[in-house]
């Protein structure tokens, strides 16, 4: 007879969202592993953190602490996304070849035996599977609710296997190990509640909300930030490049109050003016390029660098509109500050969407001990 097992939490806290679903590796072993979700989650860390050292490495040679500070920053995001990330290979897995299950990214061979891996449990000590609900609060004071697979052995002891926010999702998994097993679901857990329901329509609500904004002001961000300097170079490929010359190079400060934090921030623009020449008449230009030109900026060395390739009597070409031979830019290529507005509008308007997308899913408990749930691509 089964020992009544606990029913305290053996992983405190928990995602909100769906983290890891069961997956059919094939050859009788099914394995937990991370959704698509949770890698969106991630990526943003990642390339936060890989460009801020790529920008930090190409800063050092001008400003040497600045680059230092940048390159630590982004090593603190990656070390996040080694942290976070490192717990993908750390899934549980069940093999119905070996009869055991294990938590470990190392697999059983001949020099490693299955007993010597992490969480190692044979099926025949395994009496049921038990599902338990945590209440998550939030620094802010928000609240959600995880979900916890355990393993319940013949002796009462626990192994935790997963632990995320999709009630749904967990109750599945539980209910085709359970049947796989032979073993009953123990569900401790009451989501029928009119007060849970209304919790999780808000909490719907509130996504639909927080991602509309996000969404909106990304696509404000890629409007301005990458189809409209786009549209602007691909209509630049019939204007004519003409002889001019630098007459004025120089960058404008200006100091802008910071009301959260307190002090001033200085920004930086460049001011460029060459003179040309167009069918035989004399104009002058003040445009850089379809990014920069009248576009503050608080790297002082990126428009310093451009003072310093233009100074003043430079000849140079500049590009023409036939059309209004008072347009002219003096550079047609898009830059580096293109793809860093990119990049960012991306993950704005990325960021909205996936809110968005977890706002409109339904978050509706499937029946516990739904006996036809099979794992994500795996057959019951």
């Amino acid at each position: 007879m089964m020992i009544q097992p606990d029913k305290t939490p053996l992983a405190p806290g928990g995602a909100s969202f769906t983290t890891s679903r069961l997956k059919d590796c094939g050859n009788g072993r099914y394995e937990f592993r991370s959704t698509l979700g949770y890698r969106l989650v991630l990526l943003p860390f990642f390339v936060v953190g890989l460009a801020a050292v790529i920008a930090g490495i190409t800063k050092l040679a001008d400003e040497l602490h600045t680059g230092i500070g940048i390159i630590v920053v982004g090593c603190f995001f990656l070390v996040i996304v080694y942290a976070l990330g490192f717990q993908m290979f750390r899934r549980g897995k069940f093999d119905f070849r070996k009869k055991c299950y294990w938590k470990d990214r190392r697999d059983p061979n001949y020099r490693l035996p299955a007993e010597d891996l992490r969480d190692h449990i044979p099926f025949r000590e395994i009496a049921a599977l038990q599902i338990l609900r945590e209440t998550c609060r939030g620094s802010k004071g928000s609240t959600w609710f995880s979900y916890e697979l355990n393993i319940v052995c013949q002796d009462g002891s626990r192994k935790n296997v997963v632990d995320h926010g999709g009630a749904a999702a967990v109750r599945e998994d539980a209910a085709f190990l359970a049947e796989k097993l032979g073993v009953p679901v123990l569900n401790c857990t009451e989501d029928n509640s009119a007060k849970e329901i209304r919790r999780k329509k808000n909490n719907r609500v509130a996504l639909r909300i927080v991602g509309g904004v996000f969404g909106f002001i990304g696509a404000i961000m890629c409007w301005q930030m990458i189809v409209k300097p786009v549209v602007k170079t691909i209509e630049m490929g019939d204007w004519e490049k003409v002889p001019a010359v630098i007459t004025f190079s120089d960058m404008t400060t200006r100091q802008v109050r910071n009301k959260k934090k307190g002090g001033y921030s200085t920004y930086y623009n460049l001011i460029l003016k060459y003179s040309y020449h167009y069918q035989g008449v004399a104009r002058e230009g003040t445009e850089y390029d379809v990014v920069r030109s009248g576009n503050m900026t608080q790297n002082r060395s990126s428009v310093r660098k451009i003072t310093k390739q233009y100074p003043v009597g430079t000849k140079t070409h500049c590009f023409v509109n036939p059309a209004d031979p008072t347009e002219a830019l003096l550079v047609r290529e898009l830059g580096w500050t293109f793809y860093w507005q990119t990049f960012f509008s991306l993950c704005f308007f990325g960021a909205g969407l996936v809110t968005c997308c977890f706002g409109f899913r339904s978050s509706e408990p499937s029946a516990a001990g739904d006996g036809n749930a099979s794992p994500e691509g795996g057959a019951s």
